[in-house]
C-alpha cells in the first residue's frame, strides 16, 4: 500500500503497482524535432502520490496508444529514483498496463514531497 513512498525512500519495492494521475509532455528546451517527446507523469498508490515520474523514451508507444493515461493501473517492471537538484524523480523504464482507465482515481492520496 506503501509503494511509492517506499519507491521515495529508496525501499525499492518489487514490481510495485500504481495508478497514473496525470500525464504531461515535457517539450525539450531547444525544440530539436528529431528529440521524442519525453511525459512527466504523477503516479500514486492510493495512500501516496509522486508528481515528478518521468517515463523513458522507448516507453512512449504506451502513452501514444493511449495505454497510459490518466487513472490507468500499472505495474512498474523496472524503475529507478534519483535526485536532481534536490527533487527525487522516478524513471520508469519498463512498465506494465494492467488496466488503461479505471474511471476514476484511488483514494485521497498525499504528496510524498514538496516538489
Amino acid at each position: 500500500a506503501n509503494a511509492v513512498l517506499d519507491i521515495h525512500n529508496d525501499k525499492q519495492p518489487d514490481q510495485p503497482v500504481v495508478q497514473i494521475l496525470d500525464v504531461k509532455t515535457i517539450k525539450t528546451a531547444d525544440a530539436d524535432s528529431t528529440k521524442p517527446d519525453r511525459y512527466r507523469l504523477q503516479i500514486s498508490d492510493g495512500e501516496h502520490k509522486h508528481l515528478s515520474a518521468m517515463l523513458a523514451t522507448q516507453m512512449n508507444t504506451l502513452v501514444t496508444q493511449e495505454k497510459i493515461k490518466k487513472n490507468a493501473i500499472v505495474r512498474l517492471l523496472k524503475y529507478v529514483c534519483n535526485t536532481v537538484n534536490s527533487r527525487r524523480i522516478i524513471i520508469i523504464i519498463n512498465a506494465e498496463v494492467i488496466n488503461p482507465d479505471l474511471g476514476h482515481r484511488i483514494g485521497d492520496p498525499i504528496n510524498v514531497s514538496k516538489d
